[in-house]
């Protein structure tokens, strides 16, 4: 994805969501995706999985999540 390719879809995005980026251990990936999510602040985060689930079982017991658009490769 080029920059000029995730500006547009950040465009159509609320301009408070958090950015994040998945990833595990090193190296980098081209963003191939930007998603608009609801994220839960993890109960336990390590630092080779993140501060941030999408799966709410994982979170700190906080019912809410927050928005966030979430960068993937996939």
């Amino acid at each position: 994805m080029t920059v000029k390719e995730l500006r547009a879809i950040l465009d159509d995005m609320p301009e408070e969501a958090m950015i994040l980026q998945r990833g595990y251990e090193t190296g980098c990936d081209i963003v191939r995706q930007a998603e608009l999510k609801v994220v839960y602040k993890a109960s336990h985060p390590q630092s080779w999985n993140g501060e941030y689930e999408t799966e709410s079982w994982w979170a700190t017991g906080e019912i809410d999540g927050v928005e966030a658009v979430v960068l993937g490769e996939a």
